[in-house]
């Protein structure tokens, strides 16, 4: 077996992806710095973001060799691949307003990548109530992107007309 297709792999690629995230959030928070509300949101999902690296990175220094070493499943491993595999800049280079962000946002969050953190949690964690947690965070994650937006910005005519900052 390649060690391109090991459960370390997958790890690395979904590290990577939380990585991916955070940059992208935190730049979300440059760009609209002119509204505070709006930059401290996407801060905070950053802020999230290293806190669910460092999960996994946790994780994986606790898996015995054999297990590291061992094949991962190439659905999972294409799926995290693919959230690495459009250059940040690139990603970026379409969001000219606030509603370009969110709707960014609800893509990175509907991705593979939070079903592959999960997966990850509940496969190789050794603590139910940590990965439990881990899995409510997660979830209330991907819900504040609906429910906790700064509240003069939940229509998308609001959020187009607020533009990015170069």
């Amino acid at each position: 077996m390649s060690d391109r297709q090991s459960v370390r792999i997958l790890f690395e690629y979904a590290i990577a992806a939380e990585h991916y995230a955070r940059e992208l959030y935190g730049e979300f928070g440059r760009r609209f710095a002119a509204d505070p509300r709006v930059a401290a949101f996407w801060q905070r999902y950053a802020a999230e973001e290293i806190g669910h690296s460092r999960w996994l990175e946790q994780l994986l220094k606790k898996l015995p060799p054999e297990t590291c070493d061992a094949p991962a499943d190439f659905d999972k491993l294409e799926a995290a691949r693919h959230v690495i595999r459009v250059p940040l800049a690139q990603a970026l280079a379409g969001v000219e307003t606030l509603e370009d962000a969110y709707q960014l946002a609800h893509e990175l969050e509907s991705s593979e990548i939070n079903t592959i953190f999960e997966f990850l949690l509940s496969t190789f964690a050794d603590d139910p109530q940590a990965t439990r947690f881990a899995r409510d965070q997660l979830s209330d994650h991907v819900a504040r992107l609906s429910t906790g937006f700064p509240e003069s910005y939940t229509g998308a005519p609001a959020r187009r007309a607020l533009r990015a900052a170069a």
